[in-house]
């Protein structure tokens, strides 16, 4: 497996919740990459990089295609320590 060469970024606050998700259910991002376009969602492979290592923002509809995707509601797509907080 790849170690990300390309610091993370400061675009959105999920990305890297959605690959310890993705990861922790052994899919590849090509593996979800299908699963979010079943959703009806044309996603590429670049994207979803971008999105997992925070240099690109994420639409509502996106967020809903990958929740959809990784079968979780879309507060678990909130990092840990917000969630913590809300309660």
């Amino acid at each position: 497996m790849r170690t990300r060469s390309i610091p993370t970024g400061n675009k959105n606050t999920v990305g890297a919740r959605i690959q310890d998700l993705r990861k922790s259910r052994h899919l590849s991002q090509q593996a979800l990459l299908a699963r979010i376009q079943l959703t009806g969602l044309d996603m590429g492979q670049s994207t979803l990089s971008k999105i997992e290592g925070q240099r690109r923002s994420v639409s509502s509809e996106e967020l809903f295609a990958i929740a959809e995707a990784l079968e979780i509601s879309l507060d678990e797509l909130r990092p840990i320590t917000r969630r913590m907080k809300a309660m």
